[in-house]
């Protein structure tokens, strides 16, 4: 069992490696569960090189920053570009696999909640928006013997997005 918040903050001090390293860590654990469907552990190495390549890159941009900050948009090298455009490939992979194994991990819970003849399901929706975050939520649910409640959590962080959205457009207009 894991503190959510707890993962949140690892996940911004490590610059977004503790999902990799999340995804590590569950292989033992979700193949621990006696499923049929398993997690691959060569897969949960892909994002983590991707995620290390990306910080790479995003140390290196700054550095060939040779005029002023404000003027870049109007100057950007064809090195800098270069540089912009495997960042956006990097980000476009990295969440690609992470959704990738967030199913994974999704299609192996269910199945053991099946196994436990638990009437729940762990939501392709939730797991979508919110990743290894919703997953760890879901695994302390069933830890506490909890699975059937609702999942009030993942819906009170939306709704609470959506009025943190809603009232930064409503005083921008005003």
């Amino acid at each position: 069992k894991k503190s959510i918040f707890l993962m949140l903050i690892l996940s911004i001090i490590t610059l977004g490696l503790y999902h990799t390293f999340w995804y590590s860590k569950k292989v033992d654990e979700l193949y621990n569960l006696g499923t049929q469907k398993k997690l691959s552990r060569t897969l949960t190495i892909v994002p983590l090189i991707i995620n290390i390549f990306l910080i790479c890159l995003l140390i290196i941009f700054p550095l060939t920053i040779t005029i002023d900050p404000a003027k870049l948009y109007n100057n950007i090298t064809p090195l800098q570009s270069g540089i912009l455009f495997a960042i956006s490939i990097c980000l476009i992979l990295k969440w690609f696999f992470l959704t990738l194994l967030a199913f994974q991990a999704k299609a192996i819970i269910n199945e053991a909640l099946k196994n436990k003849e638990s009437h729940s399901e762990v939501s392709g929706f939730f797991t979508l928006i919110f990743n290894v975050y919703y997953l760890q939520y879901e695994i302390n649910k069933i830890l506490d013997d909890k699975e059937e409640t609702p999942k009030t959590g993942p819906w009170a962080v939306i709704i609470s997005i959506l009025l943190i959205i809603i009232s930064v457009f409503i005083f921008n207009v005003i």
